[in-house]
């Protein structure tokens, strides 16, 4: 048995099986992305393996995910890069 107290890419990409083409996190802190052969980007909470956020825009399969300073970087074999800004940039008051 497998047993695990923290949702990882690996147990995730075990868990989803064949219809998930990308899975990604690029540090512990991170969010945990998936895309897949529904055309949906999931973002899924590490603690409680729940899907948080569910993100479309892609017409065919996605095949790479990417999180890097508050955006989803996607794309897919509708030959399409998308950025998905989940965190807006803050600006400075002076």
């Amino acid at each position: 048995m497998f047993l695990t107290r923290k949702l990882t890419a690996e147990v995730l990409c075990w868990c989803i099986g064949q219809s998930m083409y990308a899975c990604g996190q690029s540090g512990p802190v991170d969010p945990l992305l998936t895309g897949s052969s529904d055309k949906i980007i999931r973002l899924w909470d590490t603690e409680t393996g729940l899907c948080k956020l569910e993100m479309s825009g892609h017409t065919d399969s996605i095949w790479a995910v990417h999180y890097e300073q508050g955006a989803v970087i996607t794309a897919s074999s509708d030959r399409t890069v998308k950025s998905i800004q989940l965190n807006p940039p803050t600006t400075s008051r002076q």
